[in-house]
């Protein structure tokens, strides 16, 4: 739901002229965000070995931060070249297959489990 969340708050922004709406979109955009973020770090914790929490956690940290600092800088090139449609639908596709895989990963879960 996260995913999706996100994947239609960046459409929206795609198509946002208003004020009002661009509101609406962004806190898709960020609750999903939030509720992805924690979900996908407590089901890391969850699925690795408790000798090697720690360092699945330590890398996971890694690459939380290097995304931190790269995102801004693309998507920054990207709308200082007015590619503001652009930007918004590939974050949508991003977050589509997003929800894509854990759909898919889901109905696996709930099919080993019947």
């Amino acid at each position: 739901m996260a995913f999706a969340g996100m994947a239609i708050g960046f459409c929206g922004l795609a198509m946002v002229d208003g004020i009002g709406l661009l509101a609406v979109f962004l806190t898709l955009v960020i609750v999903g965000f939030m509720f992805t973020r924690a979900t996908l770090t407590f089901e890391l914790s969850r699925s690795a070995a408790v000798n090697r929490q720690g360092m699945i956690m330590g890398f996971n940290q890694s690459l939380m931060s290097v995304a931190n600092i790269a995102a801004p800088l693309v998507s920054g090139a990207l709308i200082g070249h007015r590619l503001y449609a652009s930007w918004a639908l590939s974050m949508a596709g991003m977050s589509g297959c997003g929800a894509v895989m854990a759909a898919i990963l889901l109905a696996a879960r709930h099919a080993e489990n019947l």
